[in-house]
């Protein structure tokens, strides 16, 4: 059994470009860890997941008019003999309308072709039982671990208050990334959050949302907002 723990926030990919992976090389295992490096230790230890390539788009074809090769998935892996087909969505995919609408017209047209699509909202973080929950498969030889709270944890500050006297008490936050709440999500986004904390309460995940909740009231008292102006009208318990 391999055990795979990241102190870090996990994010969509670790590998940049060169002039950015330069600027950021000493940032890689401190504060971002790449579901890039994640899946292929995972695929290093199960026979049934193979990591195939990240940036994928497919080329030349087209489904309903709609050019698919316009669109680079984050990450193309194999599971079971399946491909699917990753996004790890930013903010963007809340706040802009024209984003998540083209996210369902792509969506819809790879799995015309049969392949799946996972989408990982940038407030999760990922250990073996969200693995099962967004891919449907047990790890039996890999055990992921994270000291990273769900949630919106980031706020531009380099100590984090709510850390302290947590496993997560030694990040920083050098990178300065940014907190954006569901009260700056467009109306689409609203429902798809929505819909995220009513799919994680019915799969058993209440620590998941309570950390979620959790982290959006820290975030009001940083604004100095009140809570309810912070927090969606939904049922979070």
């Amino acid at each position: 059994m391999k055990t795979v723990r990241y102190n870090s926030w996990l994010c969509g990919n670790d590998s940049y470009p060169s002039k950015t992976a330069k600027k950021y090389k000493d940032k890689i295992d401190k504060e971002v860890f790449g579901f890039n490096r994640l899946a292929k230790i995972i695929a290093g230890n199960e026979n049934n997941w193979e990591y195939i390539k990240q940036e994928y788009s497919l080329k030349g074809v087209k489904v309903n008019d709609l050019a698919l090769g316009n669109k680079a998935w984050d990450h193309l892996i194999i599971i079971n003999s399946k491909k699917i087909l990753v996004e790890f969505d930013g903010s963007e995919h809340y706040t802009e309308i024209d984003k998540y609408l083209k996210d369902i017209r792509y969506a819809n047209a790879v799995k015309e072709l049969g392949y799946g699509v996972v989408r990982i909202p940038y407030f999760i973080q990922l250990d073996n039982e969200l693995i099962k929950y967004y891919f449907d498969v047990d790890l039996r030889n890999t055990t992921i671990e994270h000291s990273f709270p769900q949630g919106f944890r980031v706020n531009g500050k380099e100590i984090i208050p709510e850390f302290e006297n947590t496993i997560a008490s030694g990040f920083r936050n050098t990178m300065k990334y940014k907190s954006v709440l569901p009260t700056d999500y467009c109306v689409f986004g609203v429902q798809r959050f929505k819909k995220e904390i009513n799919d994680f309460l019915d799969a058993g995940f209440t620590n998941v949302v309570q950390e979620i909740k959790d982290s959006i009231v820290y975030r009001c008292k940083d604004y100095r907002w009140p809570v309810e102006y912070g927090l969606p009208d939904i049922k979070w318990n």
